[in-house]
């Protein structure tokens, strides 16, 4: 009997997987992201209950500084990482931002108003853009080069 029941509770959390799964998938395809919005944005709720991604004035500008410092080719991701922080660039706890964070926010797509997820690239997103998607592009080339 307890093979059973155990059996039945592995069911019942795969089947609560599988779904949760499907409900994400279905905020995807109206272009709504499905999780938490990364720093330089803010996940607000409206009067109506309707949830929605707007940009962080205060943490948007230290975004896309970071894409034309660093597209400028006078900056490396240590470097970049200490001019934000000089400049007052902090994370949404208020600490200061670390390299590996500078280097998210460059590879992050998200920024152009497009995203990711699951393997879905969608691009009639519903949160607006902050940098441009040609920026976006030449910073993933020249990080491309540090690379190779």
């Amino acid at each position: 009997m307890r093979n059973i029941g155990m059996s039945f509770a592995e069911y019942e959390r795969k089947v609560i997987g599988v779904r949760t799964i499907a409900g994400l998938r279905q905020k995807v395809e109206q272009g709504e992201y499905p999780h938490k919005a990364p720093i330089g944005y803010k996940n607000i709720t409206k009067k109506d209950k309707k949830k929605v991604i707007i940009i962080d004035k205060e943490r948007a500008f230290y975004i896309k500084r970071a894409f034309v410092l660093y597209d400028s080719g006078m900056y490396s991701l240590k470097t970049l990482t200490k001019q934000l922080n000089e400049e007052g660039f902090t994370n949404s706890k208020g600490n200061k931002i670390a390299r590996s964070t500078v280097e998210r926010i460059l590879k992050n797509i998200f920024y152009t108003g497009v995203f990711e997820f699951d393997g879905i690239t969608k691009e009639n997103a519903q949160h607006p853009a902050i940098i441009s998607k040609e920026l976006f592009y030449r910073v993933q080339d020249r990080l491309m080069l540090i690379r190779v």
